[in-house]
């Protein structure tokens, strides 16, 4: 073969490398991201009160308090504080009738009565109780249990030391404001 012959046969054989088919993979099984998705909220706020989706429950916002809607599966359906940031209120709910505080990581319950109280505006017996921190400076839990129509309400209100007797009003005026559709 002449100089000439091998350079094509060079050639030739550089082409048909250069053509050859890549080996094949095996298909890898497509992955696809969940997308990031905002909790879905247990209610909603429409002209500054709060309107559950799950239960009977409405709850005024009063004027300058912050609210924070809960997500939706969640005990917790709406947290409110005060302009100063200091006392927080708390409205949970569940199913069930038999009136009973929740518990609260490191606090006793160290008073509950149940009865007719002036503070909220139902026709039955509610439970009222007062959660002691085992911390001094940690804020005193009041609460009341409602039981209506196999749907426990908690309204609880963390009012730190030296702010009971104004955080007392504050969440009773929010207690009061509790209705059932």
């Amino acid at each position: 073969m002449t100089a000439r012959g091998l350079a094509r046969a060079a050639l030739v054989v550089g082409i048909a490398a250069a053509c050859r088919k890549p080996a094949v993979e095996p298909a890898r099984p497509l992955v696809v991201a969940a997308p990031d998705v905002a909790p879905v909220p247990t209610g909603r706020m429409v002209d500054g009160v709060y309107i559950d989706g799950t239960w009977p429950l409405v709850v005024p916002v009063p004027p300058g308090w912050l609210a924070t809607v809960g997500a939706d599966g969640e005990a917790e359906r709406l947290r409110l504080t005060d302009p100063d940031g200091d006392v927080r209120v708390t409205v949970a709910a569940s199913r069930g009738d038999t009136l009973a505080p929740r518990p609260i990581e490191g606090c006793a319950w160290t008073f509950t009565d149940v009865g007719r109280y002036r503070a909220v505006k139902v026709r039955d017996a509610v439970l009222v109780g007062t959660c002691t921190p085992e911390d001094p400076d940690a804020p005193r839990v009041l609460a009341y249990v409602i039981a209506r129509e196999g749907v426990l309400v908690h309204v609880e209100g963390a009012i730190p030391p030296g702010r009971l007797r104004a955080g007392r009003a504050d969440f009773d005026r929010i207690v009061g404001d509790v209705r059932f559709r």
